[in-house]
Parts: C-alpha cells; structure tokens; sequence
C-alpha cells in the first residue's frame, strides 16, 4: 500500500474527502513521523479514513490500534500506556461506541460501558445500520454484503 507524508493529502470540505496532492481521492497511508507524543499511520480509502489507525509512543511501543470504516469509527479501538499496560479497549460500529473498559496505569479497571438496548444511542445505531446495510443487510456500494454484527448490540 502506498505510503505518503501527511502534508501531501489535504482535505476538501466541498466533497468531504482526502485528496493526494489535490489530484485525486487518496488511496494509502499518511505518515504522521512527528505527531506529538507519538507517530501516527492512518489508512484511507478513496479519500475517506478506511482501515488502521495506528499511533506509537517514542519508545517504538504501539499506543493506539483504532480501525475505521466510513471515514468513522468501526471495529476495534485499542490503546496502551507507554509501558505496554492497556489502557482502553473498545468496539465501535459506525462511529458509535457498543461496549469500551478502561484500566488505570496500575491496572485496575476504572470504567466499562455497554450500549443498553433501547436507549437513545442504540436506537440511533439501529438507523445507521438500516441506511449503510438495507434492512436485511443486502449489499450497499462496498465489499459488506451484511456486518457481522448487524444484530441487536449485547
């Protein structure tokens, strides 16, 4: 996959997408090598965020792994302090968080969450799905003939 400077994509607000050198929707990876604390890969697709996200902190350990779909949030989403110990974990669908825990340095869990059935934000992803897949999940303009988890959140 081909990898650019991130000062070599820049965004259009008219059309919403990430263009290489103002020449066409960018397919690649942009490099963040001086992206405070830490350096950053992100993935795209025809312009939009698509794939892995990726930070590391100045010792070369991973920081952030969030994978992205729709130019949003979609799949996982992990992150470490620098001394490896996670810090968060999370699954997102569509920009929206489903379930996410969270430890301190030393750690102990701090926090989780789960989407609850019926409230406003499930509801809100119930609509989401039924306009990126269809109402029974047929194809809808990409390679996702039906989301592996396009039934109701746990």
């Amino acid at each position: 996959m081909k990898k650019v400077m991130y000062d070599e994509i820049g965004y259009n607000g008219d059309d919403g997408l990430y263009y290489y050198r103002d020449e066409f929707p960018f397919t690649g990876i942009a490099v963040y090598p001086d992206f405070e604390p830490t350096s950053t890969e992100e993935e795209y697709r025809d312009g939009v965020l698509w794939g892995d996200w990726k930070e590391w902190w100045p010792s070369g350990q991973l920081a952030v792994l969030t994978q992205f779909k729709y130019g949003c949030m979609h799949g996982s989403d992990q992150r470490w302090y620098e001394n490896g110990k996670p810090q968060e974990e999370g699954e997102y669908e569509l920009g929206i968080c489903k379930r996410r825990k969270k430890w301190g340095e030393d750690g102990i869990l701090v926090e989780e969450f789960a989407l609850e059935d019926g409230s406003d934000m499930h509801t809100h992803l119930l609509e989401l799905r039924r306009l990126c897949y269809g109402q029974t999940g047929e194809k809808r303009g990409d390679e996702e003939s039906q989301h592996p988890e396009s039934s109701q959140p746990e």
